[in-house]
């Protein structure tokens, strides 16, 4: 799973200047342009939309590259605006990065699996009009896993007086973040770590699992180059936090249905013509007024730009890092953690430590762990064997608590 997150020297603004228009009908939109909610389906779609509004009134005919949330929310506004619309998406289905996938008898979500804020999302309806079910509460009142769900550590459940302790530490973490980052922007990592460094074993187990749960984890920066100044950004709108429960390839193949959209077409590139732009794809080239490109901030490097993007758009997109956090999905023969929705597992150099129920969602007894940033590398290039260690690793613990509340009643 991939999204962005600001690089030390990085900030909002870079965000903005990344999405704003080049000659008038060029844009660059998604979840990295969305200041108010990156990294979110939703930020992704009203982005989508923002762009949309600003060419409708000026372009007969748009492009836009990408069926993903943005490319969607685009394609979507232009054509009930009345506009000549064309999607074109080198997958062979929509969704992009938020798309379900088949697996046992049920279905996983390896990308986006929450609405942050369900009210107003824009996928709200076609949630419900699909009967997808969701779950509400998994990380508690603050959308955040430190001190609100259960954390074992050393073979023990944490009680309510630790958690009070460890979460007063993890404030004192976010005083000296702050005043490191006062004078200039620095790298996250260079704050982060040596502060970890000075715990007790078990005390760096829990807070490392938390900080880098919620620092590499929800915002899937890479701290090693993330920015301390913007380590955390808003994402969360109004109305809970929805867990998605069925197959959301469903709602995108709704929502795609109704548009034109060409799968199975990257588009290799985009250049300026006297009339518009021409979009160059594998089979032909294509003529069109406005262009709204819509592909993850990665995805971005196949593409390329005649003339070159303008500096302040490259510049920015230096300062926006590709974010990576990996999901594991694993069944059981029953569901030991049992009533808890979610927990984190304190293991010391345990890729995965953070931990989500989704029976639901694949039909068995199932958890999704999640391994922050600096362990996807080491996470996709394992065998089955090294995974399921990891797994074994930080469940031994929580087995243990179960069993034995399971032999005192």
């Amino acid at each position: 799973m991939a999204y962005s997150y600001l690089r030390v020297g990085g900030a909002p603004e870079h965000r903005h200047l990344l999405g704003t228009a080049v000659d008038n009908s060029l844009f660059i939109v998604g979840e990295a342009t969305a200041t108010s909610a990156p990294g979110t389906m939703h930020g992704a779609w009203q982005e989508g939309v923002r762009a949309a509004t600003a060419l409708a009134p000026i372009c007969g005919t748009v492009a836009v590259v990408g069926a993903g949330l943005a490319g969607l929310g685009a394609a979507s506004h232009l054509r009930a605006a009345g506009r000549a619309v064309t999607v074109y998406e080198a997958a062979s289905s929509p969704g992009g990065r938020a798309r379900s996938v088949a697996w046992r008898d049920g279905h996983v979500l390896p990308g986006a699996m929450w609405l942050h804020g369900d009210r107003d999302h824009p996928l709200t309806p076609w949630v419900h009009n699909t009967g997808i079910p969701t779950v509400v509460g998994t990380w508690g009142d603050d959308h955040d896993p430190a001190g609100n769900v259960a954390t074992f550590v050393g073979g023990r459940r944490l009680d309510a007086n630790e958690i009070e302790r460890l979460v007063a530490l993890a404030d004192e973490f976010e005083e000296q973040a702050t005043a490191a980052s006062e004078p200039g922007d620095v790298v996250l990592a260079s704050v982060l770590d040596p502060w970890l460094d000075k715990q007790t074993p078990d005390d760096r187990a829990v807070l490392s699992a938390w900080l880098l749960g919620e620092f590499e984890g929800i915002f899937a920066a890479d701290a090693r180059q993330g920015s301390t100044r913007w380590r955390r950004e808003p994402y969360v709108a109004a109305g809970e936090d929805a867990m998605l429960c069925g197959p959301t390839a469903s709602v995108f193949e709704q929502i795609a249905g109704e548009l034109p959209v060409v799968f199975d077409t990257p588009v290799r590139a985009v250049r300026r013509t006297d009339n518009g732009w021409r979009v160059d794809t594998d089979a032909a080239s294509h003529d069109v007024d406005g262009v709204i490109v819509t592909v993850s901030v990665a995805a971005l490097d196949g593409i390329r730009f005649v003339p070159a993007l303008p500096e302040s758009h490259r510049n920015a997109l230096d300062l926006i890092g590709r974010g990576r956090e990996g999901k594991v999905f694993a069944v059981f023969d029953e569901a030991f953690w049992s009533p808890l929705p979610a927990f984190v597992s304190a293991v010391d150099g345990c890729w995965l430590q953070t931990f989500v129920d989704v029976s639901v969602l694949v039909g068995e007894p199932a958890l999704c762990g999640f391994a922050p940033h600096r362990y996807v590398a080491a996470l996709e290039a394992a065998d089955d064997d090294e995974i399921q260690s990891h797994i074994a690793r930080a469940m031994e613990q929580v087995w243990a608590h179960a069993a034995a509340r399971r032999e005192h009643g």
